[in-house]
């Protein structure tokens, strides 16, 4: 089964979603963050629950999870900025340590050049640019539910 979190499960309110799902634009904060390209990351096991900074922390070091989607909260809102994944809190998506093995910690970090934050979509996949391109975002364990840990593991499995 694949577990990744990847690009047919973007929901974007201004031009890619879901198939059968209705991108809603609950707030003044969501319709804003659509108009600059903003999207949700959706779990492909689960699509109520959506990738997430845990807690609305803004702070380095945050945890990644996944949550139920709400197209309001911000923790939820990414945009691609020059392959990396930016949180709407103002940081990016970054594999914890440069760490390029399965189980890698997905945290929130200050935006750099670093390859660490590198991402691409491939297929229905979101891939690390960390060695070969092969470690794939994924929600350790197959968890379905809310609080799932967000990690790397090897595309295609």
């Amino acid at each position: 089964m694949n577990r990744h979190l990847g690009v047919t499960a973007f929901l974007a309110l201004s031009s890619i979603a879901l198939p059968g799902a209705a991108a809603e634009q609950s707030s003044d904060e969501a319709q804003a963050l659509a108009a600059v390209g903003s999207f949700l990351i959706i779990s492909q096991l689960n699509s109520s629950v959506c990738l997430t900074v845990s807690n609305g922390n803004s702070g380095n070091g945050a945890s990644i999870i996944m949550q139920g989607c709400d197209s309001a909260n911000q923790s939820q809102w990414w945009t691609w900025d020059n392959g990396r994944l930016r949180s709407a809190l103002g940081r990016c998506l970054d594999l914890q340590f440069g760490n390029s093995g399965n189980g890698a910690a997905i945290q929130l970090f200050d935006c750099g050049n670093q390859v660490a934050q590198q991402w691409f979509e491939n297929g229905s996949e979101l891939r690390s640019r960390i060695g070969t391109g092969s470690m794939c975002l994924d929600i350790r364990d197959n968890n379905t539910g809310w609080g799932a840990a967000v990690t790397t593991f090897g595309c295609g499995g």
